[in-house]
């Protein structure tokens, strides 16, 4: 059989939609809308009704959060990142590249010992400016904010503070790729010889998507 001119191929082609189907109709639009506002006004009055809640639990985790961030600040400024490259060449007794990683270390840790407490003069000296002239609003969202940031450091991975307000589903989209996967479990002689092939330009010609 001869192969399809251009024009006979470009005429079997399914056209996909320039626009989504709820921006060609107002109903359809209308409806688009109302969704967000439900979904989004949902979400707003989740969240607000656990302020106080999220509030507490950020108070409470705050110290350990000040904890955390100490001692990230020490391993930052320390470089115990190269801790175990020097320990390595303690463990071969070279001399030469544990003096070498030793230098480079503590010029390391000059540097980040001087930018940390340049940063830690400056916030001392814009929160005792803070106390002296500033008003008590600004003071009081200064102070919330410390304790909220520390909060959220000292909460576990596991645990945050804000959960979600919308359960998502725990399926896998399917697409193509676990499709011929699937296939390919089946152990099919012909289903096999057709994907050591690379399905011959056959397989999926456009994204798995809902139908209606």
């Amino acid at each position: 059989r001869e192969r399809p001119t251009w024009n006979e191929s470009v005429r079997g082609e399914q056209r996909r939609d320039v626009l989504p189907a709820w921006l060609r109709s107002r109903e359809a639009l209308r409806e688009q809308a109302r969704w967000v506002f439900d979904h989004y006004r949902h979400v707003f009055a989740f969240h607000a009704v656990r302020t106080p809640v999220y509030a507490g639990t950020l108070a409470v985790r705050s110290p350990l959060g000040a904890v955390r961030l100490v001692g990230r600040a020490f391993r930052w400024v320390g470089d115990t990142d190269t801790r175990p490259v020097r320990a390595e060449a303690i463990r071969k007794a070279d001399a030469n590249e544990y003096l070498k990683l030793s230098k480079h270390r503590d010029g390391k840790a000059r540097l980040r010992g001087t930018i940390l407490a340049a940063a830690c003069l400056c916030a001392s000296l814009l929160f005792t400016a803070l106390v002296l002239a500033g008003p008590t609003w600004a003071l009081l969202l200064t102070l919330a904010g410390i304790v909220a940031g520390l909060g959220f450091v000292g909460a576990p991975e596991d645990r945050p503070v804000i959960g979600p307000s919308v359960v998502k589903p725990q399926v896998q989209k399917l697409t193509s790729h676990f499709v011929l996967r699937a296939l390919g479990a089946l152990g099919i002689a012909e289903i096999n010889k057709a994907m050591t092939k690379g399905w011959g330009g056959k397989a999926f010609v456009a994204p798995i998507t809902r139908d209606g």
